[in-house]
């Protein structure tokens, strides 16, 4: 109150910091000023014309733009009203990219016609009486942007390894210190940011990590590779959704991939990637461990197997993206470890110390909880448990790097039968011969067999260290455990 103009209240906009102020009203007959967080866009019910005389509506134009963006249909043979940009562009693609990285102002629409682009801060909001210029040959868009909203449902992160946003602003997300294993704390500093952070990117190479001011929505051909950066969209997920609490994210994501010939349910007509990702979280006829969503004719394929088990099958697919669960338990993960000696994963998301050897840090992977561990390192000269949720399915040849004396593991999960019942007839091989020169598979478990159970009763391995698997007050755990 007893704000004295429409200048100060503007001002008042530009300073709020608790809160991003994007737009506010002013009514000189009370002398009062109210600052929202909403405006026309965000809350086009809740705008209304002759609302008084006395009552100025201000939006700001300075603060932050919304990160769900994307673009309308497009209208042929008219072009924009107020035209306050001219680039030269070959296509509509490049225009809407010129309008997208528009700095001078907040651009609305534009319009592409032969090799010009007409980009404008005004729209059908804020010229709704306004006939638009005939334009023959013209294209013409309008950006339309929202805050995301999550009732009912809960954000989290889709996780696209060696990926970066080429369009996007970033700003240094400020951490606690400059220690390796940086990935939960960039994923709760971007979430603390609510709809400022839309997705975040972390460099491995630096252990630095980035807000970014836009995401995927209408943009997905800027999503692009870069080996040693992870780019995480934040996502609101609802339904079945109770194995991912707590979970860092929710899925890994490949654009233009696929998983050919093993579809167990395919979805018609599925509106978007995030529904096709609900439809998998809650398929109860099998355990969805991954899907296929195809962008151009909307179908949703949900798969019992992924890329790792049948990696043969992850083949190219220029429509499709490959959206594989992460938010199983880490009991189903019951894949043997593979070594390679002198290395460390590339993509380092935690570090546990004080850990005594390659077994413990093998536990320490096997059972982690906030993120499928998808490959571990033990650093036996510091005690070092490096741990990872990627692997050389995920990032390729970039997965790892050399390090002297440190011991580098990832799960082999790559399915050499056809079903589960030939399994059935496999017996253990115990009396593997090893000649001279040669050396075993460096591997935790049988790869050609199933693990079975020796019991010696009244005794303990007493240099083991326990690690509690199950417990019940009552007894009669030996089948759980």
């Amino acid at each position: 109150n007893s704000i004295e103009s429409r200048g100060e209240c503007e001002r008042l906009c530009l300073l709020e910091d608790e809160f991003p102020c994007r737009s506010a009203e002013f009514d000189s007959d009370a002398r009062r000023c109210t600052l929202s967080r909403d405006d026309r866009r965000t809350q086009p019910e809740a705008f209304r014309y002759g609302a008084g005389n006395n009552v100025d509506y201000i939006e700001n134009q300075c603060t932050k733009p919304l990160p769900d963006c994307s673009y309308t249909s497009s209208k042929k043979d008219v072009t924009v009203v107020a035209m306050d940009d001219i680039l030269y562009s070959r296509t509509v693609q490049d225009c809407e990219r010129f309008c997208d990285d528009a700095r001078a102002f907040n651009c609305r629409s534009f319009s592409q016609k032969d090799d010009r682009c007409y980009l404008s801060g005004d729209d059908s909001i804020t010229l709704p009486d306004t006939k638009q210029p005939d334009e023959p040959g013209a294209v013409y868009k309008e950006k339309v942007c929202t805050r995301s909203t999550c009732d009912g449902g809960m954000f989290i992160y889709e996780k696209t390894t060696s990926h970066f946003l080429r369009t996007a602003r970033q700003e240094n997300l400020p951490l606690s210190s400059n220690t390796p294993g940086i990935t939960k704390e960039c994923a709760r500093l971007c979430r603390d940011q609510g709809a400022d952070c839309p997705a975040f990117s972390i460099d491995y190479n630096g252990q630095r990590c980035f807000t970014l001011d836009r995401n995927t929505q209408g943009r997905g051909d800027d999503l692009v590779e870069r080996d040693g950066s992870n780019y995480f969209e934040k996502i609101c997920l609802r339904g079945k959704i109770e194995n991912c609490r707590d979970k860092v994210w929710a899925f890994e994501r490949v654009p233009g991939r696929k998983l050919e010939g093993f579809d167990d349910k395919i979805i018609d007509q599925v509106p978007n990637r995030r529904d096709c990702e609900e439809f998998c979280l809650s398929e109860s006829s099998f355990p969805c461990l991954s899907a296929d969503y195809n962008l151009v004719t909307l179908a949703c394929s949900l798969s019992r197997e992924t890329r790792r088990t049948q990696p043969d099958s992850f083949q190219p697919s220029r429509d499709t993206e490959y959206l594989e669960n992460s938010c199983i338990a880490t009991e189903q993960l019951s894949c043997p470890y593979k070594r390679t000696d002198n290395a460390y994963p590339r993509y380092l998301d935690t570090i546990v110390s004080r850990v005594t050897d390659d077994i413990a840090c093998e536990k320490q992977c096997t059972f982690y909880e906030d993120f499928l561990c998808r490959s571990f390192a033990f650093y036996a000269s510091a005690s070092q448990c490096f741990i990872s949720g990627d692997d050389t399915a995920s990032a390729q040849d970039g997965a790892l790097q050399s390090r002297p004396g440190t011991d580098y593991f990832e799960r082999s999960c790559e399915n050499i039968f056809s079903s589960v019942e030939e399994t059935e007839n496999i017996i253990l091989d115990t009396e593997t011969e090893q000649t001279a020169g040669q050396t075993l598979p460096q591997e935790r478990r049988c790869t050609f067999g199933r693990l079975e159970y020796e019991k010696t009763t009244g005794y303990e391995l007493i240099r083991a260290k326990p690690y509690r698997l199950y417990s019940r007050r009552d007894g009669g755990i030996t089948g759980e455990c």
